[in-house]
């Protein structure tokens, strides 16, 4: 640009003019120019740098969570696989253990030896659900919870302790929960029907021998509310006690 007074060249940001000394009018506006645009800058450098690190906070946020959810996704996966793999073992297991006991748990129903199909089903862990032995099931059910009323009553009888509620009611629930699956068999279920029939008389039994229970009050049983069960269960067992 040129000086307006002496018409020498001069450079926008010269205050003044190196020749004849006249003030540069442009210069001061240019200063400002730069001052208010190098604020400008400044201020437009920051918003973009703030505006970046949240962005990459964010993206970062979002990463993680995507990251954490696929992993969860992966882990959930791999263990439903797994539980669907130990369960198809488990009941191959089964199924072929099952089958080695077929002809044994025949012949023990057979001989009405109920509490030996009791022992050998908890022994060898057999299942009848879905197995060589499903048509068992029912009557292997009813010989494993005569199994643990026999066991309840032999212990409250040898116990030198006056018998409690917690005694009778244990064999008062375990005979109603014999009682409850010969109710709820259908009647095209006529195998395991007559087979837990001959498992509830035993059981009947088992009360007249060791209980001293007489045949119209252990008929009378299976109609008698939870607390009146035990009841009449805790007086037999101290009254054989008392008498023993």
């Amino acid at each position: 640009m040129k000086c307006k007074k002496c018409g020498a060249n001069l450079e926008i940001d010269h205050a003044f003019c190196p020749y004849c000394g006249a003030k540069n009018p442009v210069a001061k506006k240019h200063r400002e120019d730069m001052k208010r645009f190098a604020k400008d800058y400044a201020d437009t450098r920051k918003e973009v740098i703030d505006n970046t690190k949240k962005f990459n906070n964010k993206t970062f946020l979002i990463t993680v969570i995507s990251i954490t959810f696929v992993l969860v996704a992966v882990l959930v996966l791999i263990n439903v696989f797994s539980e669907k793999v130990k369960y198809n073992f488990e009941r191959n297991q089964h199924i072929k253990n099952s089958a080695k006991y077929v002809g044994q748990v025949e012949e023990l129903i057979e001989k009405e030896d109920f509490l030996g199909l009791a022992d050998l089903k908890k022994k060898y862990g057999l299942r009848g659900y879905d197995t060589p032995l499903e048509k068992y099931n029912n009557t292997m059910r009813a010989c494993e919870i005569y199994s643990d009323i026999f066991r309840y009553t032999l212990e409250a009888l040898y116990d030198k302790e006056p018998s409690s509620i917690a005694d009778s009611g244990s064999i008062s629930e375990y005979t109603k929960m014999l009682y409850r699956l010969y109710d709820n068999l259908s009647e095209e279920d006529s195998y395991s029907k007559e087979k837990i029939s001959k498992v509830i008389k035993e059981l009947n039994l088992m009360f007249k021998t060791f209980l001293g229970l007489s045949d119209e009050t252990i008929e009378g049983l299976k109609d008698l509310t939870d607390a009146q069960r035990a009841m009449v269960i805790e007086e037999a067992l101290n009254s054989e006690k008392a008498g023993n």
